[in-house]
């Protein structure tokens, strides 16, 4: 027993281990197989590192110690608990060097002691190994010990032979071009403590449960470790804290939310990956403030961002610290969440609208996917700010300061995506925020549009705060008519001088979207409701687009003054909508037409004129004929595929019941260009085209046999109803022979 307090109290190399009454160092059975020199890309960054660091120590003199190795002693053996894989490598090493620097045999013959019981074949390979001396002129040893006659085969199946030819072959690919380092590894260039379990009051049963999982460690188990050991090197007190807190009051924290969120006992029932995704969700901000690129490799994190290595590593470190204990201090995150989140449509007074709740958990389950939006990174900031500063921010400025921030994400999803991905601007949002979150101060950077949120929401947002701060009677009206999925928190299509149509505009947009379109282009002046590039953008009652398509229309970043104004128009003529309401104000301005511009065909023959699919079409401008030639476009962005002519399109749909034969192609912008090219067929030889105001009719030889230009006034506008005029003309020649 004094013996082994000898061995637990000093530090050893490798060899020394093999002390008087140790007759041999032995991986027993229930042992896990040697784990580094495994192929996949998790143990290849483990194995690079480990043997850096050996590297270093024994060619750079930066000695090293592996802290300790548990075990117990049986019959004179050493048997390790914990510590296997390190002792592997080490014997890996030593018998590569001793081979490579033609050590005496005599001075290798400890290494004979080391021996592997998981398998068979694992012990025998070990055994044959040192006997044998490799060609170190090759680029990989494994392949020169395969082809040895005391290799066999079936060894290749024993996942710890494989696994040490792969680490062999490392072992040569780095230490390959040295010399002298036997010494070294004799003297304390590499130790570690041995620690025996009688020593530590352990049994055998818990030796047996530690290790009968037969799993491989974790990789944020990996983490921790080198966590610790790099931050031990910055501060040894808050390498320690930091240790208990890991396996203290951080993961009861995160204890609910494991398994990414279910809480449940199945899957792998440990909070690994959702500590690594907060620690990268941290990493991530440091790295935007310093205006370096994020750090995606979780060991890069540690040793940029945490290590000696990095002058601001205990600055860092206290980053962490503080977001984690932050978020321990909550205690339920989901209670926290739901006292200003609301999930759904319906508006509820003090809280917020989102998709989901518990932010922290989404950031947990989901942080570094698609999933976890930058928005999303911004709000949970904002959360976080609240939470490190509740005791200075009261509840009631913090729901109005959330309010705000939420609005501001919902219409900047270009200006965050941009700063993020392209100048590293990120920060400067994070400064919006924590502006807003810890003093109520919404700001605009006049520095560029690049380091703001969309100025439009921004103006709005101090407006409505200087609003509610002299009529914080009419606050949560506001807010209700901000929670309008329509709206997403931009009213600016209502104003704050009309908040008293809240009710209304609730109304309306209860109605049937299709009738609420036709209903706004009756009462404007324009025929399309917002300009998207060179696309035009009418609603559309498609249930898989219409919240998205609607939303945009009154955005900041789409919405117009003509747009507003016709809404206006139209809310100010009721208390309440309904269908039929929305009916009389259609009608009742077909039924007073006299002209026909494009918005009146739109109104009229709706049900031809749009497939709800996206509201979107193309006409071309600037030549007095092309107001009319107008494009309903099938797909969202583009004009390079299948579009429709929307006159042709409803004289075809207008009558093909009537005349079986009639046919109209699929063509495209380009073809439609050409004038004359888009033909809608009459079934017996002969085509109709309409370009600006004129329809043509041609023979199968195309031979003009018609030509009928539709009425226009001075300016160009319709005074006859060219559809009912195409369908007469259509009927003619559909009749022919």
């Amino acid at each position: 027993m004094m013996e082994n307090n000898i061995i637990s109290s000093k530090a050893r190399n490798f060899k020394s281990i093999f002390a008087s009454n140790i007759s041999g160092i032995v991986i027993p059975i229930v042992q896990r197989d040697y784990a580094q020199g495994r192929r996949d890309a998790f143990a290849a960054r483990i194995r690079e590192r480990f043997l850096k660091v050996l590297y270093e120590a024994l060619v750079l003199d930066k000695k090293v110690s592996l802290d300790f190795v548990y075990g117990s002693i049986d019959d004179g053996r050493m048997i390790p608990l914990d510590g296997q894989q390190r002792l592997t490598t080490l014997f890996l090493l030593h018998y590569y060097i001793a081979r490579h620097e033609c050590i005496d045999e005599k001075e290798l013959e400890f290494l004979h002691r080391f021996s592997y019981e998981t398998r068979v074949s694992s012990r025998e390979f070990c055994s044959k190994l040192l006997d044998y001396t490799p060609s170190f002129d090759t680029d990989t040893l494994s392949e020169g010990i395969k082809d040895e006659a005391w290799f066999l085969m079936e060894w290749q199946n024993d996942p710890t032979v494989a696994a040490m030819l792969v680490m062999l072959d490392a072992i040569h690919l780095l230490f390959r071009e040295t010399d002298n380092l036997w010494p070294k590894l004799m003297d304390d260039a590499i130790t570690f403590f041995f620690l025996p379990l009688e020593n530590m009051g352990m049994t055998d049963d818990l030796y047996i449960k530690m290790n009968s999982r037969g799993k491989p460690l974790t990789p944020f188990e990996h983490f921790k470790a080198e966590m610790e050991l790099q931050v031990s090197k910055v501060d040894k007190e808050l390498a320690h804290t930091i240790a208990e807190r890991f396996d203290g009051t951080w993961t009861d924290m995160l204890w609910p939310l494991r398994d990414s969120g279910t809480g449940s006992v199945g899957a792998d029932c440990v909070v690994d990956d959702e500590f690594l995704r907060l620690i990268h969700f941290v990493s991530d901000g440091i790295c935007h403030k310093a205006h370096n690129g994020v750090v995606k490799d979780s060991f890069d994190i540690i040793h940029k961002l945490f290590s000696p290595q990095c002058p601001s590593a205990k600055e860092n470190v206290g980053e962490l610290m503080h977001f984690l204990d932050s978020w321990a201090s909550v205690g339920d995150t989901n209670v926290f969440f739901e006292k200003y989140v609301t999930v759904g449509s319906t508006h509820v007074a003090g809280k917020i609208k989102r998709p989901e709740a518990n932010l922290f958990a989404k950031c947990c389950a989901s942080y570094g996917t698609r999933a976890f939006s930058l928005g999303d990174r911004l709000m949970l900031h904002a959360f976080t700010l609240y939470i490190a500063n509740i005791d200075t921010i009261s509840e009631d400025d913090f729901r109005r300061r959330i309010r705000i921030v939420g609005n501001l994400i919902n219409n900047s999803s270009d200006n965050i995506r941009i700063a993020w991905q392209g100048e590293y601007l990120y920060e400067a949002f994070e400064k919006h925020v924590e502006s807003i979150v810890l003093h109520g101060i919404v700001a605009y950077d006049e520095s560029g549009a690049r380091r703001n949120f969309n100025k439009n929401q921004v103006e709005e947002e101090q407006a409505k705060l200087a609003f509610t701060e002299q009529h914080p009677e009419m606050a949560d009206l506001l807010f209700r008519l901000e929670d309008h999925p329509m709206l997403n928190g931009y009213i600016h299509a209502v104003g704050l001088e009309h908040l008293d149509w809240c009710d209304r505009f609730y109304s309306l947009f209860e109605c049937h979207l299709r009738r609420v379109e036709r209903a706004l282009l009756s009462v404007g002046t324009r025929d399309f409701f917002v300009r998207d590039s060179w696309r035009y953008q009418l609603g559309t009652a498609n249930p898989g687009y219409a919240g998205r398509i609607w939303r945009e229309i009154f955005s900041p970043v789409r919405l117009d003054e003509d747009f507003c104004q016709r809404l206006r128009n139209l809310l100010s003529g009721y208390h309440t909508f309904s269908n039929d309401i929305l009916e009389t104000v259609i009608h009742n301005y077909m039924d007073n037409a006299t002209t026909f511009p494009v918005r009146y065909y739109l109104v009229k023959y709706h049900d031809t004129m749009d497939y709800d699919c996206y509201g979107k079409y193309y006409w071309m401008e600037g030549e007095s004929f092309d107001d009319y030639n107008l494009l309903m476009m099938m797909t969202e962005v583009s004009i390079g595929g299948k579009n429709y002519d929307v006159f042709l399109n409803t004289l075809y749909e207008k009558c093909k019941g009537e005349h079986p034969g009639i046919m109209l192609y699929d063509y495209s912008y380009n073809s439609y260009r050409n004038y004359g090219c888009d033909k809608l067929y009459t079934g017996n030889g002969f085509y109709i085209t309409l370009v600006g105001s004129t329809y043509r009719v041609y023979n199968a030889e195309d031979t003009l046999v018609e030509e009928r230009r539709i009425r226009q006034d001075e300016q160009q506008c319709d005074t006859e109803d060219r559809v009912t005029v195409g369908i007469d003309l259509l009927h003619k020649w559909a009749a022919a022979s």
